[in-house]
């Protein structure tokens, strides 16, 4: 410890920056500064972009949701596993309303529907749908999770969801489109009730509606087939098709063949796009594809189910969605069949479940399949998705003390039940423990000789040694090479030596 207080600052950062979360998460007890440090969201940022750039840790992760009715049902001992794979079971809170048995999660029943799904996966966060019909943020790594609040849309059909950043607002969101189903009429008219659209944001915490003049053209509607879980670069795509506004009468609807697309959300600019499929989708024999980002594009992959073979082939998406570019089209040479292709990782694999319920590897190089030392699929309801690990914080700085046990604990509030009841989140014993806000008052550092409350919204600065308070606005001008300018409440301040600052958000 003594000969890492020696290391210049900017050394021990890009040291801390490339360390697992799990490490630091352990390291927060050994020094203040740090846990002030693994808070900060710079540092967060920073993480993000040096730790999974490591050749060890880039894009090797995945995500793997299966189903199981026991924990083998088969052996797989004759098979030979990839040597540097590792696998690790993912254990969720109680609290998150889960009932679970070691690394299973019990489910009420047998339909496919009464589970947990993966929505999509962002810089380290998941968000999962529960059967229970909650929506929850969750980033493993760190161990915090959120609990969504209610929809802004009740007594909804169906949804389709998409989770991602913004990179305009710097923000995580969530987008929601609604279906209220259809309505049979008097006159035997089926009538479609338009889409619906709304978005969370994780800053706020709330929903809020938005305009789907997109979703629609003058006799049709743009849906969903699934999820919108496919994210890149401030946009969300999902593999959709368009459909009629009415049909007269009800049953010329099942004659009617829906029109295939992508349909996407950009961010940014806040609209919903349609994107054409290859030409070739539209014909005879049928393709049954997937939408996925690999190696920094967007990608369809899957089975072209031929006359005489069915290769297996992957298109990329051109660079100003408006195409589409065939990348491969291979005849796999495998032992065993496949049952579905899941995702495409590392620079030319595409993992695969035989019907055997096996997990596999396939290189199109190499044309080596690789069996994963994952058990006992079941049920054909599977899905992965290529993941990072990361400090991003999912409950912001809702850090409070709680008072229990004769003393104070520092804690994060995760979920608000009624009008007086918290559940807080405790980092150094993983308990998660409903508290009535009597026992709460909000959290307290103590930051270059300043207490600060986050309740209030300050910024914390030591300029040549003095703490200085902002209570308002605070800008910093560091373009100046020998010194710093320090603007706080409206009055120029310099500071000709050392200037550190801690960003405080508020709960």
């Amino acid at each position: 410890m003594t000969y890492f207080c020696n290391i210049p600052d900017e050394i021990g950062l890009e040291i801390l920056a490339r360390l697992p979360p799990k490490s630091l998460m352990r390291f927060k007890c050994v020094r203040k500064s740090w846990y002030a440090l693994f808070n900060n969201p710079h540092f967060v940022a920073e993480h993000l972009r040096l730790y999974n750039d490591q050749p060890s840790t880039s894009s090797t992760c995945i995500l793997f949701k299966r189903s199981v009715l026991s924990t083998t049902e088969f052996n797989n001992d004759d098979v030979d596993h990839n040597p540097n794979c590792t696998v690790e079971d993912l254990h969720f809170p109680l609290s998150m309303g889960l009932k679970s048995r070691g690394q299973f999660i019990e489910l009420p029943g047998q339909e496919l529907g009464e589970s947990v799904s993966i929505v999509g996966h962002c810089d380290g966060i998941f968000c999962l749908y529960l059967y229970t019909g909650k929506l929850v943020l969750y980033n493993p790594a760190i161990k915090e999770f959120r609990v969504l609040p209610e929809s802004c849309f009740e007594d909804a059909f169906s949804c389709t969801l998409g989770f991602g950043y913004n990179p305009n607002r710097k923000d995580y969101m969530l987008i929601s489109i609604i279906s209220y189903g259809e309505e049979i009429l008097e006159d035997d008219r089926l009538i479609i009730h338009p889409p619906q659209a709304e978005i969370y944001t994780l800053s706020t915490n709330s929903w809020k509606k938005i305009w789907i003049d997109y979703l629609e053209t003058e006799n049709t509607y743009f849906w969903g087939n699934d999820n919108l879980s496919t994210y890149f670069e401030g946009v969300f795509y999902g593999l959709g098709y368009e459909e009629k506004k009415e049909f007269l009468p009800f049953y010329d609807r099942l004659e009617e063949e829906k029109k295939q697309l992508v349909i996407s959300y950009d961010a940014s600019n806040e609209v919903f796009h349609d994107i054409l499929l290859p030409d070739c989708f539209y014909e005879f024999p049928t393709h049954e594809f997937s939408l996925t980002v690999w190696n920094e594009s967007v990608h369809l992959f899957g089975f072209y189910h031929g006359e005489d073979e069915e290769p297996f082939e992957i298109w990329v998406m051109d660079e100003f969605d408006d195409g589409w570019t065939k990348h491969l089209s291979v005849v796999p040479k495998l032992d065993q069949e496949v049952d579905i292709p899941l995702i495409l990782w590392k620079r030319d694999e595409v993992l695969l479940v035989d019907i055997d319920g096996r997990l596999a590897s396939y290189n199109f190089n190499t044309e080596n399949l690789t069996y994963l030392p994952v058990h006992g699929v079941s049920r054909g309801d599977f899905q992965a998705v290529v993941c990072v690990d990361s400090m991003v914080s999912v409950n912001g700085d809702k850090r409070v003390d709680v008072f229990d046990n004769k003393g104070w604990w520092v804690g994060t509030v995760t979920e608000k039940r009624g009008e007086d009841e918290c559940w807080v989140y405790f980092e150094t014993t993983a308990d998660h423990t409903a508290y009535p806000k009597s026992k709460l008052m909000f959290h307290e550092d103590w930051i270059d000789g300043i207490w600060v409350n986050y309740n209030k919204k300050k910024k914390a600065f030591c300029a040549d040694g003095k703490p200085v308070e902002c209570k308002k606005r605070a800008w910093v001008d560091e373009r100046v090479e020998d010194y710093k300018k320090v603007r706080i409440d409206g009055k120029l301040l310099d500071c000709k030596n050392k200037l550190r600052v801690s960003v405080v958000t508020p709960v």
